[in-house]
């Protein structure tokens, strides 16, 4: 055997440093391929790192748990049902009943008041507020009609809460429209106690007391007043933008020129 194997390595022509570097090679490969059996690999990872964290995420995991428990256990036999939350905000809500006594005046009440009735936001007050100041007062609910966007159904919906008459129901302070002044001279010749505005030196919240004359109006009269002096005559009104005959004719019978 030993000489078969003699016989090859001389036909392979192989040299005695050649044999020797190759029997070297094979002494340091077995050895690698021991030593990568005996020893056992280490981990690419700190496990104590590691386990550290996660410790820490099963003890936060756990907080939360108890905490969510704690907040159950607060509607524990109370039927609490969060999905009921959910399909109450879809379902439509139901304007509530008035009160009888909550009954209002739209000849009388501003912005605020008549946001209070149901289907009536800022624009529709807006328009309720320059209808009574370009036509006068309502004289009936029927008028409402007239106005752009109050049809018959939402009419009905608010006509059991407003009046067009007198009720005793006072001004808010958020009124837009004074409430109607009797003619200081009657046919019985008795005068009017409230006071007439005088126009000369009346401020624009007093201005505005007039009928149909809101804060743009009362701004141009101050103006008006301040660029051209005092008004001499009631007529000198039509000379303010906005201000005709009809708006005159309101206004004329509650204003003076001197005290």
């Amino acid at each position: 055997m030993k000489r078969t194997l003699f016989f090859w390595l001389e036909k392979l022509k192989i040299t005695r440093n050649e044999r020797r570097a190759v029997s070297l090679l094979l002494i340091v490969l077995g050895s690698l391929l021991l030593t990568d059996n005996i020893l056992t690999p280490q981990s690419p990872f700190d496990k104590k790192y590691y386990k550290t964290l996660d410790e820490r995420f099963k003890e936060r995991t756990a907080q939360i748990k108890r905490k969510r428990q704690r907040i159950l256990a607060r509607y524990k036999g109370k039927n609490f049902r969060p999905q009921s939350i959910a399909s109450a905000d879809t379902v439509k809500q139901q304007p509530a009943e008035r009160d009888s006594s909550d009954i209002i005046n739209i000849n009388h009440a501003g912005m605020k008041r008549l946001q209070s009735l149901h289907g009536i936001g800022s624009a529709y007050a807006r328009r309720i507020i320059a209808f009574r100041r370009k036509n006068g007062p309502f004289k009936t609910k029927n008028m409402l009609l007239k106005i752009r966007g109050i049809g018959p159904g939402r009419l009905q919906k608010i006509e059991p809460y407003i009046i067009v008459g007198d009720s005793g129901e006072s001004t808010k302070s958020d009124s837009l429209q004074p409430k109607k002044i009797n003619h200081p001279h009657t046919s019985t010749g008795r005068s009017d106690s409230r006071t007439i505005i005088n126009l000369n030196t009346a401020g624009a919240q007093k201005l505005q007391k007039l009928p149909g004359i809101g804060p743009a109006y009362a701004r141009r009269i101050i103006n008006f007043r301040q660029k051209n002096g005092a008004f001499t005559t009631k007529k000198e009104l039509l000379k303010i933008k906005g201000i005709g005959k009809k708006r005159l004719a309101k206004i004329k019978p509650f204003i003076k020129l001197t005290e």
